[in-house]
């Protein structure tokens, strides 16, 4: 749905800016764990 998608932008920017860093990593970890539960909850 639309959340899911958004939510692929998001981490996408993520991977973009910040997986090169350990806090960027994490947060990228938060945000694929987040947006894995965002996509099962928005079908």
């Amino acid at each position: 749905g639309v959340g899911a998608v958004a939510v692929a932008a998001f981490v996408a920017s993520h991977l973009l800016h910040d997986a090169l860093t350990v806090p960027g990593a994490v947060g990228l970890a938060g945000a694929v764990v987040g947006g894995a539960a965002w996509a099962l909850l928005d079908r």
